[in-house]
């Protein structure tokens, strides 16, 4: 009875995965600042706002990359301070 041989062929590399969302840390590396700067900017509305998971604030990577090609614009009015 014959058997069937495996197939030696290479499986075709697949390309790295980008991701749809990045956090404090990404935002940091991508704009070249600090993590804090990045929440004090978002504060401020100079950066894209973040999407909120749970406790956990990430930015769309497409909307980001959108924003600098377009020269960063302003993207909102500072949030004013509450008064007490």
């Amino acid at each position: 009875m014959a058997t069937k041989a495996k197939s030696t062929a290479a499986k075709p590399e697949r390309p790295p995965l980008r991701p749809l969302l990045v956090g404090a840390d990404g935002m940091a590396e991508l704009l070249s600042c600090s993590r804090e700067h990045i929440f004090a900017l978002e504060a401020e509305g100079l950066i894209p706002s973040a999407l909120r998971l749970s406790d956990a604030r990430r930015w769309p990577l497409a909307v980001v990359e959108a924003w600098v090609a377009c020269g960063c614009p302003r993207m909102a009015p500072p949030k004013e301070k509450i008064q007490q």
